[in-house]
Order: C-alpha cells, then sequence, then structure tokens
C-alpha cells in the first residue's frame, strides 16, 4: 500500500483557514485572514502532489534489522539485530550420500553430532528448492562453441533441444545455507534501584537494544561471533567433505531481497539492488513531517519494496506496489504458505528428511536447533520422573490396587534419558522444522501442500500442519539466514534427533561446475553435466558398459560430438562402421579404412615430437624408450594372434638394426622404413653366413618381409605415414582386420600410439595459443584391444598421462566377462573416473559389482534400467567418489540422427533421406530433426537449405 501526501499550496491554506474554525476559535476575538508568504507559495506549489511510492508503514517492521555490514578480513557478512544479536551466513555445497556404505554414513552422522555439541546458542539450517528459468540455466551453462558457422548452427539446435525439455519439466536448484547465531550475554550492571532495573527491562523488552551498546562492546561481539563462526563451519565441512564459503553482506542483502521482492527480483544476480548507507545528515524532525520522502531509507526499508498482505489465515500473498491500479484490481502476487512440524517421527533414522527435500515445487526448508539448559533439562526430567513413579502406585482417590504401567513406563523412560544425558556428551534442542512453500496462483499453492503432506508420511510417520492465523510470524521465521524462530514450535529432543536430520543432502550428478550436456537425473530432474577434465577427477577415463543395442556408441558420440562444438580433436578406432556418419556430417574430418587393400601407410619409425627430458630428439640417436617401444611392436608382428614372441636372440639383433638404420637415414634426411631394417638383415645374414647370428638374420628378413613393399602387408607399414595430421576428427575403421589377430594388434598398437603422439602434439600447438588442451581418444569394443598384452600396456600408459595431456579417453565394451576377468583390464575400469553403464545382462551384474564397488541397491537400480528410442535411454553414472546415480540420458535430435545406427527405422529412414536430399548428409539430418520424415519431404525444402 502506497503512501502519498498532498503538497500543493492550497491544502496548506485550508489547514490555515481551519484554524479559525476549530473549538478554540469560539473564545478567541475575530482574527484578520492569515497571509502566506509568495517566495514559500510559489516553492511548495513545484513539489509533487503525489509521493514516490513508498511500502505500508509497516512492513519495514517485520525484520528487527538494525545493521548489515561486512568483515573484510573474513569476507562474511553480519547482521545485527534489534535485541543485539548477531547472525552470519556460510554457504555449503552439499553431499552426495548415494551409493554411501554403512560405515560412511555413521562416520557422516558422527561428525554432525559433534558439530551440534559444539554449538553455544543457535543455528538454522535451510534449503531453499528453486525452478530453474530458462534465462538462468543459458547463463550459467552456456554451449561452448567455437567460431565457425556450421558448429554454432549444431550448438544453436542443442540450445533449442534443451530449452524445450526445460519448459516442460521442473529443473529444482538446491542451495543450502547455515546460519550461526550469537546472543552476547547481558553485561552485569552497576548497583541500581528497583525503578532503574524496571526501565532497564522495559527498554531492552520494546526498544532498540542494540544503539545502546558501546563501541567496544560491539567491537568484542563481532570478534566472538566470527570466531566461532569459523570453528563451526571448519567443522561441518568434516562431515562428508562438504565446504563452506562465506556470504557476503551485498549477497546477504541480495538473497533477503530476492526472498522478499519475488516479483521484483526476477532479474539478474547483477542488476539486484545493493544496500545503501545515507550518506547525509538526518534532516531535523520538523522538516521531516512535512517532508518524510526526504528521510533516507533503512536497511530493512530497503529489504521490503513489495506489499504484504497477511489478512488470510492460511497464508501470505506478496505483490508489487503499483500506483497505477486501483485497490478493486487485482495484482500479480506471490501465494506463501508455511507449515510447520506438529509431531516428531516414531524413530528417526540418519537422513529420514530425504522425501521431503525430493518435491518438485518451490519450497524452503528451515530447521532450527536452539541448545539448551542441559542440568536445566535434568532437573526437569528427575521432578518428571518423581511424579510419574508416585503416579504409578498412587492415584486421586487413594491407593492403586495394581500399579499404573503407563506411569510406570513414563517413569522408567524419564530415568534412561536424565542417565543418559549424565553419562554421555548428549545435549538438549529445541528443535523446529518449518516448510515454506510458494506459488503464482493458490491452486499452484494448494497443489504443492497436498504433496507435502503425502510426503509428511513417508518421513517415518511425522506430521506437519498449517498456521493458521500465524503465518505473518511463521513468514519471518522462515526467512533464510535471519536465525529468527518467532513462533518456536520445536520439541525438546537429544543430539541423535537432530543429527538424523542431517539436511545438506543433494542428488546432483555429473560435474559441479562447466562440462557438456548429458541428461537428466532421473530422481530429480537436474540437467546432468560431464566435464573429464574437473580439477576432482584423478584421470579422464570413461568406459562404457552395456549390452548391444542399449546405446553404447550413442552415448559416446553425444559426448564426442559436444568436445567437438568446442573445438576437442577427435581420434576414433571403429570396427563396427558406426561412426561414418561424424566424417560425412562435420567438417575437416577424414575416414580411414585400414587394411591391406587400405590407401594409408603406417609407418613404425616416426619420432615423437620431444625426449622423456623435454628436449629436443637427434634423429641420429633415438632415445631408448623410443627403441624399446619399436621392438614391442616387432615382437607383436612376429608372434602369432596377437601375441608378443621376440627370442633372447633376436632382440639385440633388432635393437642393433634399429639404432643403424636411424644412423644411416638421418644422414639422408628422413626417417626409417620397414624395409631398411629388412635390407640391414639381408646385409648382416650375408656378412654372417654359416653363422648362427647369419640364421636368426636370415630367418627374421622372412617374416618381416610380409610388412614391406610387394607383400600382403607392404601398402599399410612401408613408406612415410600418410595420415591427416590437420583434421579434426579422425576415423580408423579396422573391420578388414578382424580376420587376422596380429595384423589387428599390430595397427591397434600403432594408431594408439600415434593418438599419444598427436595428442602431445595438440596440447603443444593450443598452450602456445594460450588454449586448454582438448583431445578425444575413443576406442570401440575395448575388450578387443585389451586381448593383447600390447593394448594394457597402452590403455595403462593413457590413463597415467590423460590429465597430463588433457586427453579424454572412452573406453566402450558389451564382453564384460572377457574385459573384468582379466586383473589389468579389471584395474582399468575400478580406477576410472567416470563410469556409464546401461543395460546388462544380469549374468554380468557379480563382476560389475566388483569392478567398480556398488551396492546391493543401486545394482538393483541397474536391472531396472529402461529406455525408449528416438527418446531417451537410462543408464547408471558413477562419478568418481562424487556422486552416483541414474541418468535418463537425453540426445538433441540433430546429433541423433547422426549418431543413431538402430538398424531397423532409423537407418533406413536416414538414407532415404540422404537420397531425397540429392546426398547431403548434413541436411538430411537437420530435416529429420526438425520432425520431416521421407514421407513428409517435399522438394521445397531443398531450396530452404
Amino acid at each position: 500500500m502506497a503512501s502519498s501526501i498532498s503538497r500543493s499550496h492550497q491544502s496548506i491554506k485550508d489547514q490555515a483557514l481551519s484554524k479559525g474554525t476549530s473549538l478554540l476559535g469560539l473564545f478567541r476575538g475575530k482574527e484578520k485572514e492569515e497571509v502566506i508568504d509568495p517566495v514559500l507559495a510559489e516553492a511548495i506549489s513545484k513539489i509533487p502532489s503525489v509521493a514516490v511510492p513508498r511500502p505500508h508503514p509497516a512492513a519495514a517492521g517485520l525484520l528487527p534489522i538494525w545493521d548489515l555490514f561486512q568483515d573484510d578480513a573474513t569476507g562474511l557478512g553480519i547482521m545485527v539485530m534489534k535485541d543485539g544479536s548477531y547472525r552470519c551466513c556460510f554457504e555449503v555445497d552439499g553431499v552426495h550420500v548415494s551409493g554411501f556404505d554403512e560405515v560412511r554414513l555413521i562416520s557422516l552422522m558422527n561428525h554432525f553430532s559433534g558439530f551440534l555439541n559444539g554449538i553455544d546458542t543457535s543455528v538454522q539450517f535451510t534449503i531453499i528448492c528453486h525452478n530453474t528459468s530458462k534465462r538462468e540455466y543459458f547463463e550459467r551453462h552456456p554451449v561452448e562453441v567455437c567460431d565457425d558457422d556450421f558448429l554454432k548452427y549444431v550448438g544453436k539446435c542443442v540450445e533449442n533441444d534443451q530449452a524445450s525439455l526445460l519448459a516442460r519439466n521442473f529443473i529444482p536448484e538446491l542451495r543450502f545455507l547455515v546460519t550461526f547465531c550469537y546472543r552476547p550475554p547481558r553485561e552485569k550492571a552497576a548497583k541500581k534501584g528497583m525503578f532503574e532495573n524496571a526501565l532497564r527491562t522495559v527498554q531492552d523488552a520494546l526498544g532498540n537494544k542494540a544503539a545502546r551498546q558501546s563501541v567496544g562492546s560491539h567491537i568484542r561481539n563481532v570478534s566472538t561471533l566470527l570466531q566461532r563462526a569459523q570453528g563451526y563451519a571448519a567443522q561441518l565441512s568434516s562431515c562428508g567433505g562438504m565446504s563452506a564459503r562465506p556470504v557476503s553482506a551485498i549477497e546477504y542483502f541480495r538473497m533477503l531481497y530476492k526472498e522478499l521482492n519475488p516479483k521484483l527480483s526476477q532479474v539478474s544476480e547483477a542488476n539486484l539492488p545493493v544496500p545503501v548507507r545515507p550518506q547525509t545528515q538526518l534532516l531535523a524532525s520538523k522538516v521531516r513531517r512535512v517532508f518524510p520522502d526526504m528521510e533516507p531509507e533503512t536497511i530493512r526499508q530497503q529489504l521490503m519494496e513489495s506489499q504484504y498482505d497477511f489478512s488470510n489465515p492460511d497464508y501470505v500473498r506478496i505483490s508489487d506496489i503499483t500506483e497505477d491500479l486501483d485497490e478493486s484490481e487485482e495484482k500479480d502476487g506471490l501465494f506463501v504458505r508455511t507449515l510447520y512440524m506438529s509431531r516428531l517421527p516414531e524413530r528417526t533414522g540418519p537422513l529420514w528428511l530425504n522425501s521431503l527435500i525430493r518435491l518438485n515445487c518451490e519450497w524452503r526448508l528451515n530447521i532450527y536447533a536452539h541448545k539448551l539448559d542441559k542440568e536445566l533439562f535434568r532437573k526437569k526430567l528427575q521432578r518428571k520422573q518423581a511424579q510419574a513413579t508416585a503416579n504409578t502406585y498412587q492415584s486421586i482417590l487413594g491407593q492403586r490396587s495394581t500399579p499404573d504401567q503407563e506411569e510406570a513406563a513414563k517413569a522408567q523412560e524419564a530415568a534412561h534419558i536424565g542417565s543418559e544425558l549424565y553419562t554421555t556428551n548428549i545435549e538438549v534442542f529445541n528443535y523446529a522444522v518449518y516448510f515454506t512453500l510458494f506459488g503464482n496462483t493458490l491452486d499452484e499453492l494448494n497443489r504443492a501442500t497436498e504433496m507435502v503432506r503425502s510426503a509428511a508420511p513417508q518421513c517415518r510417520g511425522a506430521r506437519f500442519v498449517v498456521g493458521y492465523r500465524e503465518q505473518r510470524s511463521l513468514f519471518v521465521g522462515s526467512l533464510p539466514a535471519m536465525g529468527l524462530d518467532v513462533t518456536r514450535r520445536g520439541k525438546a529432543v537429544r543430539t541423535p534427533t537432530v543429527r538424523n536430520s542431517f539436511p545438506f543432502v543433494h542428488a546432483h550428478l555429473g560435474s559441479e561446475k562447466g562440462g557438456n550436456w548429458l541428461g537428466f537425473s532421473k530422481e530429480t530432474l537436474e540437467p546432468v553435466f560431464l566435464n573429464p577434465y574437473d580439477e576432482k577427477l584423478p584421470n579422464a577415463l570413461c568406459v562404457v558398459f552395456g549390452q548391444p543395442g542399449e546405446g553404447k556408441s550413442m552415448v559416446a558420440q553425444q559426448i564426442i560430438q559436444m568436445k567437438m562444438l568446442s573445438g576437442a580433436k577427435v581420434v576414433i578406432i571403429d570396427r563396427s562402421g558406426s561412426y561414418r556418419m561424424l566424417s560425412e556430417v562435420y567438417d575437416e574430418t577424414s575416414y580411414i579404412r585400414l587394411g591391406p587393400d587400405g590407401h594409408v601407410t603406417l609407418n613404425l619409425y616416426d619420432l615423437p615430437l620431444s625426449g622423456p627430458d623435454g628436449k629436443e630428439i637427434d634423429p641420429f640417436s633415438p632415445p631408448e624408450s623410443h627403441i624399446i617401444k619399436i621392438l614391442n611392436f616387432h615382437s607383436v608382428m612376429l608372434g602369432e594372434n596377437g601375441q608378443q614372441a621376440m627370442s633372447k636372440d633376436e632382440k639385440p639383433i633388432l635393437m642393433q638394426g634399429i639404432q643403424t638404420i636411424y644412423k644411416e637415414c638421418a644422414k639422408q634426411g628422413r626417417v626409417p622404413y620397414e624395409s631398411d631394417l629388412v635390407d640391414w638383415l639381408k646385409r648382416e645374414s650375408e656378412a654372417n653366413e654359416g653363422k648362427k647370428r647369419g640364421e636368426v638374420c636370415e630367418d627374421l628378413v622372412n617374416r618381416l618381409s610380409l610388412y614391406c613393399r610387394g607383400a600382403i602387408y607392404g601398402k599399410l607399414f612401408d613408406g612415410p605415414t600418410s595420415i591427416p595430421s590437420q583434421a579434426k576428427l579422425i576415423v580408423f575403421d579396422t573391420s578388414d582386420l578382424s580376420h587376422d589377430k596380429t595384423l589387428e594388434a599390430v595397427v591397434t598398437l600403432f594408431v594408439s600410439d600415434y593418438v599419444l603422439r598427436n595428442a602431445a602434439q595438440h596440447k603443444q600447438e593450443q598452450m602456445a595459443k594460450g588454449k586448454p588442451a582438448r583431445f578425444v581418444f575413443c576406442i570401440d569394443e575395448l575388450w578387443r584391444l585389451l586381448r593383447y598384452e600390447g593394448g594394457k600396456t597402452l590403455v595403462e600408459d593413457a590413463s597415467r598421462t590423460s590429465r597430463h595431456l588433457g586427453l579424454l579417453f572412452i573406453g566402450i565394451s558389451q564382453e564384460l566377462g572377457d574385459l573384468l576377468r582379466d586383473e589389468r583390464a579389471r584395474n582399468l575400469a575400478t580406477n576410472s573416473s567416470i563410469k556409464i553403464i546401461l543395460g546388462n545382462d544380469p549374468s554380468n551384474f557379480d563382476l560389475i559389482k566388483d569392478a567398480c564397488g556398488l551396492t546391493t541397491q543401486e545394482m538393483n537400480s541397474i536391472g531396472h534400467l529402461t529406455r525408449k528410442n528416438r527418446e531417451f535411454s537410462d543408464a547408471f553414472l558413477v562419478y568418481h567418489k562424487i556422486s552416483r546415480g541414474v541418468v535418463r540420458l537425453v540426445v538433441p535430435r540433430f546429433m541423433y540422427w547422426v549418431a543413431t545406427t538402430e538398424p531397423n527405422t532409423d537407418q533406413p529412414m536416414r538414407s532415404r533421406m540422404i537420397e531425397l536430399c540429392n546426398g547431403d548428409a548434413r541436411w538430411a539430418c537437420h530435416l529429420l530433426g526438425q520432425g520431416y520424415t521421407p514421407d513428409t519431404f517435399r522438394p521445397e525444402l531443398l531450396k530452404a537449405g
């Protein structure tokens, strides 16, 4: 309700004339008409007739705030109340307890018990659940896209799909706050009379106690609050590895402003107001009576710029202050209702509040814990025990014939609690829980209320009721970071009850900051992002498990395409042709079909950019590690079925030959080829004819000649490497190598080594530009690679250097029996930071459980994963030790049609659409993503492209 003051000249004149018609005028003589100074009248007439709208005069009185300031040393905002007490607030990141075993859960509860027992006065725990708007979502999670027109288009497609999903779903955002309160002890005053003591008591109760304290007392109180709050926050951080961040004064003000002015605060964080202190002295009281709008606003007046309607018994309405609407017109506003816990659960267990924390509506939960005097509580229990003992055998009418069992149970319970309080460090708290709901309409508010009432019985029988005729006090008590439990609807409980109400629990999956879109949390519908380069992860290894048809390659291609948008370089080893469409749709790509009939040469002797010491490599004398690597290649080439085979006589000869051909070829200004080694072996065989060395060299010539020009594998290995190094995406198709295990093992080893060298080169190039190195290496059917000893060594090298090179390693496998039964392969699955587990055969559950360290409940979730073609696929995500849970994978539509390998409907439809688009795969995927099919295709659609 806006207040206004008329300042027109005529109104002042009427007031002056009214003096003559007052009651006193009857006893006065006839007076002359009062004359107003013309200069004063002209000045007053220039003042607007209607004042600037101000909140209802009583609105600012809701909050007993005296001051708000910041301690620069700690970064904490400190709020001073009119009763002389102090508040400060920390924001904590919460704990993801999914997958906690009993030991970790007990450890969490014990640390929280120690935190509660160490509190001296009061603490307020607050959880705020906010529905994330599209504007807020894209401000925090923009799609990273390079400066490329086509990549920008793909990024826009991703944004549109995300916006569509956000519009259909409630996207919760949980915020956890803890507020510490400090009430200074009352100073012992000098000896005064009864009247002075009574006057001081009245002043403390009705006046402003904070304004009367001395500067020295204020400094001492602030110092005490900071010391205690920092100690409490450090102790709270030990609960599950949480971190507590101090809330600054400006953030403190804006947080309260958003809660008190929900409509005015629907702007970006940067546009929210900041507290303003008056820069001028107050005007004289006589002037303020005439011009009240010239008085500077206090902190609490700046916080409350809305209209607050407390006239309804069961809800509060907050609306904007507008002078354009009449009183009869409906104003846009927010409905608020606060419920309090009237009955405690029958028996609290750890995390019994989880059912309430998972509600899909906007709410705010406040838990107050006021520490009580333990000794007074024990004395009260002793009186209760004595009274119950007496009532057991005695009634009002006299001696009982039989003892009253109910009274005996009360006495026994009181004795047990008193003994527990006396012999342990358990404390006593006044414990209150308030649940505040919000709705744009009254129907929406009522629906949210029913959700709370239906979820409360799941919390072990707790009961929440609406505070009728108490909504004003409950609203003030529900504000975050205020620490004002106005209604005091709490119950006296012991530490275990408060401990089991540990509130800072979330179901957020994936990375907290940055990353690429993966899908939604199935439990809470929160967006899930994947950032393999997160500093909290020990490595950038990602393993995908699943049966055929469950979407393994779809998940990998979604991650790959998201990384390509941000400029990452990608290399894929494809054994089924599932990734060919990527090379046809995106620019600067290369699809290489490896095999005896291919057109690409792989030179095993290519030198790395630098040696182990980081210095440039001398082509005449490569480092020993490089020579050993080439020896390992030849060990596989000389073996059978991909196994290493090199005798003790062959190894020194090959090592000498490799070192020799490097020196000979360096004089010619090139690197050696395989034929150079075979020629050297021929010369050695002729020079040592009739000797054992000559026989060994001749045998090596016969076996290695298969890899020289003119032989079956000569095109593939003999000559300079012809792989395009500047391509952003390289797909190696190894389907033609499946018939020869030796050839497959050698090619896989070389490609993997090429990837590591290319990743190191890419890092140097990006570092020179001042950009982070981003490289993706994906191996489909990882179990095939791990059959070979060289493949296992490669995976170990990739896991060690992944973070150093900025290399994301994605391994996909379906044959878990072959993969997880090998010890080194199991280590890969165990040590990988990111595990994406899709639908699996129940026979593999024991292997998955042991390799990934999952619980029985989590394996039950994996057993119930579902999928729906073209819409979603459920997967169980393990994000290191940070979080784990079921993710609903949702692939953007354009990316889906690029990545799909579904053979019955999707691939035929895509092939038909490509044919209708005259072979343009990119435009065909675009039309399919927009909802067109070959049946609805029109030739006019080609003109639009």
